[in-house]
């Protein structure tokens, strides 16, 4: 090729490309560049088009040549970070937007994509920082304040995201994304009747937006319209029959309803929930379907939270009884208190290097695989767990300052979520009575509140000797009651088949199902349930009131 001919090839091609003709731009960009293989231009083209084609590893490796001809091209270095943001190289991305900027501080599309990449890292404050450079940069950029509302809301600055979200749908009204920010924002902020009338004109205008439909039943189940709610997720599984997500919404509704034969295999949908999935591990090795295990090995593992393993620990017996070697993982904190447990030959933390085995099975699966769909399908025998007696020695000189009093463990926090299922300790102070010595079983986030415990609430906290569930185990044993939130601590005492009441928020996990004031997984566990959103006042009483009458018997 002569220059004047390559130079129409480069045109035209971009011509085809700006025009969607995808397949012609790239044969005339690799025609260009067979004739002159370090055309930067050329390469950077063929790259962009790579990347608008779901090719971002080619992408980011032609765009990348492209910058190493020509490092002073910002758009060269902003589309590099575009490709490698979407590899979930998001520093290197960050660090390419960066340079982008250097070379074009007014580059306002440099700044919007650098918010996009610190959001994903987990840099909020810093994307919103971004994202602001490039409002002042592009005024009437309505994607930029979209997604400036939608940082807002993950800081909690719900007002100022509300204002960022408003003006992006004065400047593109119906703008489906921005609606969709907002409804979340609404929601986020508990102002739930607004995120639903939101949502609601959302899948009207733009039936087809599938994410709107998860958010949507989310925020009618949040408002106990539970019917509704299932609804909604049906209407959008009938448009993509594999949306992972609604499938799981739709099981963990279910499972709330106490519908387990329909509830379970949605369940399973999990798996494939594309957040969910990161964090299953990588095996390749088969997963159990309920076949004969003998003689074979099975993993057994934690996949979710502490509460999970110790819920779903109860089927390693099931597992159990159809032979084969058991090996159990689980989270290093619970590991001690798991080896209470029968039926498993073998235990390991998951942090650990794995034994060998020929199969595997998350715990929360089991249910599904085993068949054993309804509660009562794996009858109650008797706790599951147990403390050591070793440690329970090191807690007996808390114990004594009880003397004849009523001993009462108290967990009143858990992580930020699940949202509202955490009480401030100062609210159960119509708990406290002379008759009761309380003991704090509280670890983690809440844990300081102990050293202001509510006038007349006689409260020992001895959890600096807690560094495991073993260790809670071991105090937990030795009190005659616990009163705790929905948290591990409620579980690890039904498991272990102590007296429990558990405070439940309005609209609780789904393993607490709906009015019920017992628990099939747990029968020595009573139910307290909020009446009204928000408003522990109501449970908190009846719990006293219980505790009163159990103290007068």
């Amino acid at each position: 090729m002569s220059p004047m001919s390559i130079q129409q090839t480069l045109d035209l091609a971009k011509q085809h490309h700006d025009a969607g003709r995808w397949a012609q731009a790239e044969s005339l960009y690799r025609q260009l560049l067979a004739e002159q293989p370090d055309h930067a231009e050329a390469l950077h083209l063929l790259g962009t088009l790579a990347l608008q084609t779901s090719r971002p590893q080619e992408a980011a490796h032609l765009i990348g040549r492209a910058v190493e001809l020509d490092a002073r091209c910002p758009e060269y270095h902003c589309n590099l970070g575009l490709s490698l943001a979407k590899l979930g190289r998001m520093q290197e991305a960050v660090d390419a937007y960066h340079r982008a900027l250097a070379i074009r501080p007014e580059f306002a599309e440099a700044f919007y994509n650098l918010g996009i990449a610190l959001r994903a890292h987990g840099r909020v404050r810093e994307a919103i920082a971004a994202y602001r450079a490039a409002i002042a940069l592009k005024p009437n950029d309505a994607n930029a304040y979209s997604n400036l509302g939608n940082a807002l809301t993950q800081d909690g600055q719900y007002e100022q995201a509300f204002d960022a979200l408003r003006t992006a749908l004065a400047l593109q009204p119906d703008f489906p994304g921005a609606l969709w920010n907002l409804g979340i924002a609404m929601q986020n902020s508990g102002r739930t009747q607004e995120a639903i009338a939101l949502f609601s004109r959302l899948i009207e205008a733009h039936p087809d937006f599938i994410d709107a439909y998860e958010n949507f039943g989310a925020a009618l189940q949040s408002a106990a319209r539970f019917d509704e709610a299932g609804a909604v997720w049906r209407r959008g599984l009938a448009l993509r029959p594999d949306a992972a997500t609604l499938h799981w919404n739709l099981g963990l509704l279910l499972l709330l309803q106490g519908d387990f034969q329909q509830g379970w295999p949605e369940y399973e949908w999990r798996k494939r929930v594309p957040a969910f999935r990161e964090l299953m591990p990588d095996f390749t090795q088969p997963m159990w379907d309920g076949g004969d295990l003998r003689p074979k090995r099975i993993l057994l593992h934690a996949e979710q939270g502490f509460g999970d393993t110790i819920h779903f620990a109860r089927y390693v017996q099931a597992v159990a009884a159809g032979g084969g070697k058991i090996l159990l993982a689980c989270q290093p904190k619970l590991l001690r208190l798991m080896k209470s447990l029968h039926g498993v030959a073998q235990f390991v933390a998951t942090n650990q290097a794995l034994p060998d085995f020929d199969l595997h099975c998350p715990l929360p699966s089991l249910p599904h695989v085993l068949g054993l769909h309804e509660p009562q399908s794996l009858p109650w025998r008797g706790a599951y767990l147990h403390s050591e007696e070793a440690l329970r020695r090191k807690f007996a000189d808390v114990l004594e300052q009880a003397g004849a009093k009523l001993k009462v463990g108290l967990v009143w926090s858990g992580r930020a979520q699940p949202p509202g299922r955490s009480v401030p300790l100062a609210m159960l102070a119509p708990l406290a009575d002379p008759r009761v010595q309380f003991y704090s079983l509280q670890v983690g986030e809440g844990a300081e509140q102990a050293k202001s415990a509510p006038s007349g609430m006689q409260l020992s906290d001895a959890t600096d000797r807690i560094s495991d569930f073993a260790d809670t185990a071991a105090l937990m044993d030795q009190l005659d009651l616990i009163v705790s939130i929905d948290t591990a601590a409620a579980q690890l005492a039904g498991a272990m088949g102590k007296a429990v009441w558990t405070l439940l928020k309005h609209v609780p996990d789904w393993r607490w199902m709906l009015r019920r004031s017992d628990s099939p997984w747990y029968p020595t566990m009573r139910l307290f349930r909020q009446e009204k959103d928000g408003d522990w006042t109501r449970p908190i009483q009846r719990a006293a009131m219980e505790l009163k009458s159990l103290l007068a018997s």
